[in-house]
């Protein structure tokens, strides 16, 4: 039974162990205040945007944006000074005559100027686009001299959730939203994998990370555009930019609570959507039905970043409150902190009287900076999981060959320029060799990217590389011992992970009380899954008293191996030294145990063979054995019923004889190997017996070397050739015969030589022999070596030769 129940669309899995507490009346106290918070949020929006209609009932509506003359001024004894001026103009069209820093203002519009706050509500109250004719002087810094310019200066517009009047704090937006939303694309690009393990608990975390991702690209291209577009008095763009940076906001902070509160229900985030939606209506009326924006702007932003906030204060205490039974005081230091930092932003947009003690624009660089806690808090421990490494590496790669891209591009429209800047098609001309130039250098990095690799290569690496050489190695494994050793070694040098063992089990009589191993197996392989204690890359749960087993074993990971249906193992893997196991160990493992359990297979199927074919030629041999022993049997009884006439203690020591050589045929018959000397007793006894039937016409000659006699050799194989020499050989012949035995130590063989002076053999008769190819096939699958035996025709009889190998085990099962 999995742990997973099925919970319908809208449940969402805890992202964290969930503990009695949050059932308790705190945690749904903490809730009801949170919803009271998001109701008082509402009623004071209204209210205010109430107070604002009324002041400006009266007055006459100029434009939809608030004016901004792109500079901050400050009063000074020598009067109104030009403090900072915003960077968005200068990068249009270069004007001399535009404002700078330093410069003080001596009229606008023919009016004189004697305070800043006066030209501040000048420049706000024009629309964008108005045209100032203003009179400012300047100092020459370096000769001193003072100039009177005059110029006409056109207003702009007052960003919307951005800086107008701090061109640092500007310029390191821009930084912000890029590496951003750079930072968030490499996030989801790690939680995509994650996801499928498990969709439901990773709907929330996608849907914040997806929106943190879209929030802080829309900064970034914002941006960009600002810098591009020729005029700053087009109010289009930013009206859409403002309810967008709205609804992805509100959906990001949403999405946040879901996930780290541990609400289970998506309905317990309906008071979220619908106060959300009451604002975001708010504004779509001001922006483009009244046409309200400039007095309705900070309210807007204001409530827009309480509601964040608010959503980032709630979800922190419900889960400091679901973690309490824990006791950690670092969690509840660092993320309380994070509250209060909270709490006091939120005081800070709902009070008027605080925004006199800080600076607006600094206030919103915190919440700008703040923004990324939630992305980084809820997606931390989900990452080293992830496919981390692979991602950042391609993301950097990319990165690079973007940059290179770029550098390339401007030095081939820098050749251009010098060479023939008046060149037709010259643009066509660039981007063609531009490609040109690209796919060189990709030809050339191809061509080198061994050597430029090891540049760059970590211990990481390395270790990953040596650990897929041994995975592609596994095939060419001839023995499913040394495989297992040299797997469960590279597992644990990659993974630097204790224990790590490849285990296997037989199966087991139903009868028998299963173990926990029989338990785990069947469900692994029906789920075709792994086992984990992180739920994060395996959800695979077990029966409650089971998973108590397994957590009470040192064991981490457990992953099936299976062979057939005797036969199962599981590779059972211990925590590792450094860091979790995560999607890409997953798919190396997995890569692993495919490549083991084929070229397993593979060997068993060979083993099985060599068994078929050992118990193919037991059967042929001991068929041969069946039709030797009546042939020699009645040949020896005709010799000894002569012989009882003629001598009977000749018949009687030949009766002994016989005996003596069905003992050992019985004796040995279900043994493969027997040592030398046995086999040469055999056949001296044979021998002796066979001269009482030839008589003199037979002479035998035995020879072996001293220390060779307690080498093994396969049984009866001698006897086989001894045999086939009386048989094809002497019995043919009228003269007398000769059967030579000779057996010594040449290299690291024995050698047996066996002789005889019969016709000679018949090499195309070896093969159609039963007795000779079996003895060949025999012993070429016992010591996987060919030509161990050698026959030859000399012309004056036939020589055979055997060669042993000395100190090799035979390859028997």
């Amino acid at each position: 039974m999995s742990g997973r129940a099925d919970r319908g669309l809208f449940h969402f899995c805890a992202p964290h162990t969930v503990f009695s507490m949050r059932n308790s009346w705190v945690w749904y106290t903490t809730l009801g205040v949170f919803y009271l918070a998001l109701v008082w949020t509402g009623y004071a929006f209204e209210r205010q945007s109430a107070e604002i209609r009324r002041l400006q009932v009266d007055e006459e509506l100029e434009g939809r944006f608030e004016g901004n003359d792109w500079v901050s001024w400050r009063n000074t004894e020598a009067g109104v000074i030009a403090d900072q001026v915003h960077p968005l103009p200068g990068y249009k069209p270069i004007d001399q005559r535009r404002i700078r820093q330093g410069d003080r203002l001596l009229e606008l519009d023919f009016n004189k100027i004697g305070q800043a706050e006066v030209v501040d509500r000048i420049t706000q109250a024009a629309r964008p686009g108005h045209i100032f004719v203003a009179k400012f002087e300047r100092t020459d810094p370096y000769s001193q001299t003072v100039e009177v310019i005059e110029a006409m200066i056109k207003n702009g517009f007052r960003l919307v959730f951005s800086y107008n009047h701090t061109p640092f704090l500007w310029h390191l937006s821009g930084w912000i939203g890029g590496l951003g939303a750079l930072l968030a694309f490499i996030i989801l690009a790690i939680l995509l994998p994650l996801a499928r393990t498990d969709r439901r608990k990773y709907i929330p975390l996608l849907g914040m990370v997806i929106s943190a991702l879209f929030w802080l690209f829309l900064q970034l291209l914002r941006h960009v555009y600002l810098i591009v577009e020729s005029d700053l008095e087009r109010t289009g763009v930013e009206k859409a930019y403002l309810l967008l940076y709205m609804a992805l906001l509100f959906s990001y902070g949403i999405f946040y609570f879901l996930f780290k509160s541990g609400a289970r229900h998506v309905l317990l985030s309906l008071p979220s959507v619908l106060l959300g939606g009451f604002l975001w209506y708010r504004a779509y009326q001001v922006v483009y039905i009244s046409h309200e924006l400039k007095y309705f702007h900070d309210l807007i932003e204001s409530y827009t970043l309480i509601f964040f906030l608010l959503h980032l204060v709630a979800a922190l205490c419900l889960f400091l409150i679901d973690r309490w039974p824990e006791r950690k005081l670092s969690s509840f230091l660092g993320l309380g902190s994070i509250v209060l930092i909270a709490s006091a932003g939120i005081a800070y947009y709902a009070l008027p009287e605080a925004q006199a003690l800080v600076d607006h624009e600094q206030a919103l660089f915190i919440f700008q900076v703040m923004a990324f806690f939630p992305l980084i808090n809820a997606t931390l421990l989900q990452l080293q999981f992830g496919k981390v490494s692979l991602v950042v590496t391609q993301t950097i790669q990319y990165l690079v060959a973007f940059l290179v891209s770029i550098v390339l591009y401007l030095f081939i429209n820098q050749v251009f320029e010098y060479v023939r800047p008046t060149i037709q098609y010259r643009q066509i001309l660039e981007f063609v060799t531009f490609l040109l130039a690209i796919l060189v250098l990709r030809l050339l990095y191809m061509a080198n990217e061994n050597r430029l690799s090891k540049y760059f290569v970590s211990d990481q690496r390395e270790r990953l590389n040596k650990f897929r050489s041994f995975i592609a190695s596994i095939p060419r494994y001839t023995s499913a011992e040394q495989l297992c050793r040299d797997l469960e070694t590279q597992l644990q040098e990659y993974f630097r992970a204790d224990p790590v063992e490849l285990v296997w089990h037989e199966a087991e009589s139903a009868e028998a009380e299963p173990r926990w191993e029989q338990r785990v197996y069947p469900r692994l392989v029906a789920e075709n899954a792994v086992w984990s204690r992180t739920k994060e890359i395996s959800p695979l749960r077990f029966e409650t008293d089971l998973e108590k087993t397994l957590n009470k074993t040192p064991y981490t990971l457990l992953s099936p191996v299976t062979i057939d249906e005797e036969k199962y193992g599981l590779l059972r893997l211990g925590r590792k030294k450094r860091g979790v196991y995560n999607l890409s160990d997953l798919e190396l493992i997995s890569s692993l145990i495919q490549q083991t359990q084929l070229t397993l297979n593979v060997l068993q199927l060979v083993q099985r063979e060599k068994e078929l074919i050992q118990q193919t030629y037991e059967a042929n041999l001991t068929a041969l054995r069946s039709q030797i022993n009546p042939h020699f049997l009645f040949n020896t009884l005709n010799s000894i019923g002569e012989l009882v006439h003629e001598s009977a203690d000749l018949a009687e020591q030949a009766v002994e004889k016989l005996a003596f050589i069905f003992r050992y045929t019985l004796k040995k018959s279900s043994e493969n190997f027997v040592p030398l000397g046995e086999e040469i007793n055999l056949i001296t006894t044979y021998l002796e017996l066979e001269k009482i039937r030839f008589g003199s016409r037979l002479d035998v000659h035995i020879e072996v070397e001293p220390g060779m006699k307690d080498v093994l050799i396969p049984a009866f194989i001698l006897q086989t050739l001894v045999e086939n020499c009386i048989k094809h050989g002497i019995a043919k012949i009228l003269h007398n015969g000769l059967v030579s035995v000779e057996a010594f130590r040449q290299e690291e063989f024995l050698v047996c030589e066996v002789v005889d002076n019969g016709p000679g053999i018949d090499l195309t008769r070896i093969h159609k022999s039963t007795g000779l190819s079996n003895s060949i096939a025999r012993l070429e699958n016992i010591y996987d070596l060919k030509n161990l035996l050698y026959f030859e025709n000399t012309g004056e009889g036939t020589y055979v030769r055997l060669k042993i190998p000395l100190g090799q085990h035979a390859q028997l099962p």
